[in-house]
């Protein structure tokens, strides 16, 4: 089984596609573009899967397989009239993420393996609307690759 980063990311966003608007209705899942500052945002809210670092693999100047982790970063935001109201939504969002991950953490078999970990919750404040609330959950894409690049 051999990938590549990009394949990595776009199975991973695929994953969450097929998952996430189930477990929460009209969740929209934004594939390799960043959330921006929440001003697009649809009142279920969405999660943007971009590439963060592309890593460098195992082994160079050597014959392949090489080992190779990349890093995704997962920007999950939600909106909501009170701080209570985006506390819940974002534990809905987030528990739904990581339901899909622990489903099939080699996502369908094009990587080796993922982990993840949440950093701190946000607010982010949009001029004219409600507060945005988001986490960025970072999840490490573990693969072999044919190539040195």
């Amino acid at each position: 089984m051999t990938s590549t980063p990009e394949a990595a990311l776009a199975a991973l966003a695929a994953r969450l596609q097929a998952a996430l608007p189930v477990a929460v209705p009209g969740l929209a899942v934004i594939d390799d573009e960043p959330s921006g500052d929440g001003d697009q945002l649809g009142d279920a809210g969405h999660v943007a899967v971009v590439l963060d670092d592309r890593g460098v693999p195992d082994g160079l100047n050597g014959a392949g397989p090489f080992y190779r982790e990349t890093l995704a970063r997962l920007e999950c935001l939600v909106r909501g009239a009170s701080a209570a109201e985006r506390r819940t939504r974002l534990r809905a969002v987030l528990d739904a993420v990581e339901a899909a991950l622990n489903a099939d953490r080699t996502l369908g078999g094009e990587i080796l393996g993922c982990t993840w970990e949440a950093l701190d919750p946000q607010r982010v404040p949009v001029e004219g609307g409600a507060d945005v609330m988001g986490e960025i959950i970072l999840v490490t894409l573990e693969f072999e690759t044919d190539t040195e690049l």
